[in-house]
C-alpha cells in the first residue's frame, strides 16, 4: 500500500520515489508528506535538528470534530444526510 525508495542516479544526484495506495492518503497528504521529509532533509545536511513535527495527532483531530462520522458521510454520501436526522 505504501512504497518509497531513494534511487541513487550518480555520487551526487539522488531521486525519492514515494508511491501510496490512495486509501493511506491523498494528494494532500502526499504533499504534506514531502514537505515533512524535505525539511528533514535540509535541516540534517546543514547539520542542524529539524524543527518539531507540525503533524496534530489522530486523538487531536478527534477532539476537533467530535462529530467526524456524521460530517464524512453527509460530504461522501449525500442520500445518507436523510439517514443521520
Amino acid at each position: 500500500m505504501l512504497l518509497s525508495a531513494l534511487l541513487k542516479a550518480s555520487d551526487d544526484s539522488y531521486f525519492w520515489y514515494q508511491r501510496a495506495h490512495h486509501i493511506v492518503y491523498d494528494g494532500y497528504g502526499g504533499g504534506l508528506v514531502a514537505w515533512r521529509l524535505a525539511e528533514l532533509y535540509t535541516a540534517y545536511a546543514r547539520g542542524m535538528e529539524p524543527e518539531p513535527n507540525c503533524f496534530c495527532t489522530v486523538e487531536a483531530t478527534l477532539e476537533a470534530c467530535p462529530n467526524w462520522r456524521l460530517v464524512f458521510y453527509r460530504r461522501c454520501c449525500p442520500a445518507s444526510e436523510r439517514l443521520t436526522r
